[in-house]
């Protein structure tokens, strides 16, 4: 989720290499409704959400600022946590 318009999203997804769109919210209502938006700012504040297939937050961490997100072990680990046996 980001508060960029959705071809800078798309631009970005495709740079990253990301196999998964990145849900652009200019008005801010998502932000607003996960609790993330940084007023001061008008930014989200740094946050990983995984969604399940029911619509629901399965996981999420929450960071102050940037450097301070999740590592990528700490994200699969998660999501190794929400795989059924």
């Amino acid at each position: 989720m980001s508060v960029d318009d959705p071809s800078t999203s798309r631009s970005l997804a495709e740079t990253l290499g990301l196999r998964f769109p990145i849900v652009s919210d200019e008005q801010r209502k998502l932000i607003r409704k996960y609790g993330v938006l940084d007023a001061e700012n008008d930014i989200a504040w740094p946050a990983l959400f995984v969604i399940g297939r029911d619509g629901k937050v399965a996981w999420r961490s929450l960071a102050d600022s940037p450097s301070k997100r999740a590592g990528v072990n700490e994200i699969l680990a998660a999501l190794d946590g929400l795989v059924a046996p």
